[in-house]
């Protein structure tokens, strides 16, 4: 387990949760597989060790077709900002982004309890707990927790494919420079336990008809 992984102080940050209590996930405005797949890990470490419930916010759109490819293939709910009040959750995870990022960040909501991403600029002390290192995608360092809590995803199969894609897409499938050996161990624990189809289908993702049209128009124009 990483120095960097603090479990006691970690776990201390829901120690004082009831059952009814739900955890709020925020991510970057328009979420990539990355950040998908991240989310998706936390949520299932909140429940399988926490008996939590979570909720996943963002405030922008899912926009991109590989992304929409992979939200509607997993079926993926997230919530939209406009649902999301800061005073009705104990606890706010901010996930491959700083708080200022996520779009969230208000005069009167300016802190959050975790953060946990792969992106070393622009973080402030806008959290209780830390954990931001350079790596290759935040979905290794989220396994990375799932690991330290004897978690290995055999029965989540969506979440597992969720993170499998987040590495393999966030790390330019390993030829990232910041490609770890975290990254490499996260994938190959992960792969087993994802679902194979669903991988395919969000890897090979259908381009919408106007990208065609769009080539079909650049190359007329030479």
């Amino acid at each position: 387990m990483s120095e960097l992984i603090r479990l006691h102080e970690f776990n201390n940050i829901f120690k004082d949760l009831g059952k009814d209590d739900v955890v709020a996930i925020l991510t970057h405005p328009s979420p990539d597989p990355d950040c998908l797949g991240a989310a998706l890990g936390m949520s299932a470490l909140l429940q399988i060790h926490y008996g939590l419930s979570s909720k996943i916010y963002h405030k922008g759109e899912v926009s991109h077709p590989q992304n929409k490819c992979m939200k509607n293939v997993l079926r993926i709910h997230l919530n939209y900002a406009s649902d999301f009040d800061y005073k009705n959750h104990k606890v706010i995870i901010v996930l491959d982004a700083n708080l200022e990022r996520t779009g969230l960040k208000t005069e009167q909501f300016n802190k959050a309890s975790i953060c946990i991403d792969h992106h070393e600029s622009n973080h402030d002390d806008c959290f209780d707990y830390a954990d931001v290192r350079i790596n290759g995608s935040t979905c290794s360092i989220i396994w990375e927790y799932l690991k330290a809590h004897n978690i290995d995803l055999g029965g989540y199969p969506d979440v597992a494919t969720a993170m499998v894609l987040g590495i393999k897409i966030d790390t330019l499938d390993f030829t990232s420079p910041d490609t770890s050996e975290l990254d490499m161990e996260a994938f190959r624990a992960l792969l087993p336990h994802a679902n194979k189809e669903s991988l395919a289908k969000v890897t090979w993702y259908d381009l919408p008809k106007i990208m065609f049209e769009m080539e079909i128009k650049a190359f007329e124009k030479k």
